[in-house]
């Protein structure tokens, strides 16, 4: 349990920023952002009109920071374990929309990733070792 929860008065909006605001950090604890202070913002207040907007504003965060290496598509599972609770079974349509177009988007990424190297007409790119790295793990996130 962190901090918020052991407290009587209810910081989600806080937890919530907390949550995101830290994905902007050099070093961070994804596990404990999405396990504690994410899924508290979003269960505590599981009635919230606005629960839809939060997973759209913390998807988009970590969607930087797969672009920068930092964490990788299997770290969604993580996002979609909250999505899945009972008390969010109102809005998960709109929440499973919502992680499907995340889920869509990497997998374009990697796709026009794959396609660009390997059918590049520049000949020192085609046959670089670095090249066939990039496609190989590509094609691993691709799966």
């Amino acid at each position: 349990m962190n901090d918020v929860e052991l407290s009587e008065i209810k910081s989600t909006l806080p937890s919530f920023i907390y949550a995101v605001s830290s994905l902007y950090e050099e070093k961070f604890d994804f596990s404990l952002l999405t396990d504690s202070y994410f899924r508290y913002s979003i269960l505590e207040e599981s009635d919230n009109q606005l629960i839809s907007l939060l997973f759209s504003i913390y998807l988009d965060r970590l969607s930087l920071r797969f672009n920068d290496g930092s964490l990788n598509e299997k770290t969604l599972s993580q996002v979609f374990s909250i999505m899945k609770s009972q008390s969010l079974e109102d809005v998960r349509l709109q929440n499973y929309i919502i992680i499907i177009v995340r889920y869509f988007t990497r997998l374009k990424h990697e796709q026009q990733k794959i396609t660009s190297l390997i059918d590049t007409s520049n000949k020192k790119i085609k046959d670089s070792p670095e090249t066939f790295r990039e496609v190989s793990a590509s094609l691993e996130k691709y799966k």
